[in-house]
């Protein structure tokens, strides 16, 4: 005879184990900076950043100064922003933000003016 639905062979139910709850929501968060050389089509590692960041915006001043802004950090929306000096080789904190913010867009509008386009802010979530 056939055994009925969910039971083994020895007639009793088998519990199959629940699957898992799964969330995904991986940022990888860290320190590093690469630099790609166009004349040696090759990659290098710059100075390491300050902070250990993921989702930071960044832009080029028109004096050649790399700007990094905001980013989470600790998982959090940031109100951090460094700059590389060149001459010294190193990374340096400037004024904080007015408000943390992360996932946003830097774009260059003139030689001392920079837009801080969209990206999520402060802890609560809220769309900038």
């Amino acid at each position: 005879e056939d055994d009925a639905e969910g039971e083994g062979d020895n007639g009793e139910e088998e519990d199959e184990p629940a699957a898992p709850a799964v969330s995904a929501n991986i940022s990888v968060v860290n320190t590093s900076v690469e630099i790609y050389d166009v004349a040696t089509n090759r990659w290098s590692m710059g100075v390491e950043l300050p902070h250990a960041i993921s989702q930071a915006a960044s832009f080029v001043s028109s004096e050649g100064t790399l700007v990094t802004l905001g980013g989470k950090v600790d998982g959090k929306p940031s109100s951090v922003a460094s700059c590389f000096d060149h001459s010294a080789n190193a990374w340096t904190d400037s004024a904080e933000l007015p408000v943390a913010v992360a996932g946003a867009q830097a774009i260059r509008l003139g030689p001392n003016r920079v837009a801080l386009v969209g990206g999520t802010r402060g802890s609560e979530g809220c769309d900038a």
